[in-house]
């Protein structure tokens, strides 16, 4: 149980300290994917595509910082 717990609290502090650090990126990768939305599918595509952009940045982001997560509590 304290393995999940440690891993929780690594997770959620990871997840707060990339949005700090690269805001910027994911602000920008929602307006490409805004942009990208705009030209294919009009004010609900632009919508939609902001949404996928800032998701995958995200997400690009945080997979090395969740797998260094499993790596810092170790399994007992």
């Amino acid at each position: 149980m304290r393995n999940a717990a440690c891993v929780n609290n690594c997770v959620f502090t990871s997840l707060r300290q990339l949005i700090g650090e690269h805001s910027s990126i994911i602000l920008a990768a929602g307006v490409v994917g805004s942009l990208f939305g705009l030209v294919s599918g009009g004010i609900t595509g632009a919508l939609i595509g902001a949404g996928v952009g800032v998701m995958l940045a995200t997400a690009y982001g945080f997979i090395p910082r969740m797998a260094d997560c499993s790596g810092a509590c170790p399994v007992h």
